[in-house]
């Protein structure tokens, strides 16, 4: 979870007289907005480090928006590490070759199975046991300073942005001009 606070106390004091509960929606809307912007670097920046597909790592980042009486949007990444399988894995005739963490490795006497959806190798000489193999978390990658970064400086860069076309948005319907 990433936590950003921003000074608009020039704003407020102005539109808290005149408009009080219309800050707090645009407010909560730009922050929801921003949230969206910031899970985006994330996917771009998670992608470029685990090399899994843009809507897995999306699927796992979850957003919470804020609301008027809670100006607190959340991105949560999901625990769990996928399979192997999920890193373009191909058996050859040595084991399974998957590209996770940036770059391609042999994985010797792993096997793809279950429909090609887990790669597995064996545990010991014996045909079972087996267990999975598994690749870089989104979470772990999510909470790792490259990701931070690039949402912090998403957030930094499009909050003002946002929360300025909500307040237009809201004071346009209202009849008045920003």
């Amino acid at each position: 979870m990433i936590s950003v606070k921003v000074d608009i106390t020039g704003a407020l004091k102005f539109l808290k007289v005149h408009l009080p509960r219309d800050i707090d929606s645009a407010a909560a809307r730009a922050l929801t907005r921003t949230a969206a912007s910031a899970r985006k670097s994330a996917v771009a920046t998670i992608k470029e480090q685990t090399s899994l597909p843009p809507k897995f790592i999306r699927d796992r980042l979850k957003i919470r928006g804020a609301t008027g009486s809670n100006l607190t949007a959340t991105i949560t990444a999901m625990p769990g590490a996928p399979n192997l399988a999920r890193y373009n894995a191909r058996q050859t005739k040595q084991g399974v070759s998957a590209k996770a963490w940036k770059q391609r490795k042999l994985y010797r006497g792993a096997f793809i199975g279950n429909k090609g959806r887990t790669v597995f190798r064996r545990v010991g000489k014996a045909r079972l046991p087996i267990e999975p193999l598994y690749g870089p978390s989104v979470r772990r990658t999510f909470m790792q300073d490259v990701a931070q970064q690039a949402m912090r400086e998403a957030i930094e860069r499009e909050f003002p942005k946002h929360f300025q076309s909500a307040l237009a948005g809201i004071l346009a319907r209202k009849g008045y001009r920003l």
